[in-house]
């Protein structure tokens, strides 16, 4: 049986953008062009009673590469 216990999950984004101050039809504005946005995600667990092999935790990690 294997016992797999997850201790933490977080969820990250980061945006690459511009942003710039502009005066337009009388009004102040502020523009942003965003060019990416990045995401990933950490997972912590543990795993007990199984080879680093066969783990679970292994395949997550290939999937993601």
């Amino acid at each position: 049986m294997v016992n797999m216990n997850f201790t933490n999950f977080t969820k990250n984004l980061l945006a690459v953008a511009t942003q710039r101050d502009v005066w337009e039809k009388q009004q102040y504005k502020v523009k942003l062009r965003v060019f990416r946005i990045m995401k990933s995600w950490t997972l912590k667990c543990k795993e007990k009673g199984i080879s680093w092999t066969d783990s679970a935790a292994k395949h997550l990690q290939e999937k993601a590469n």
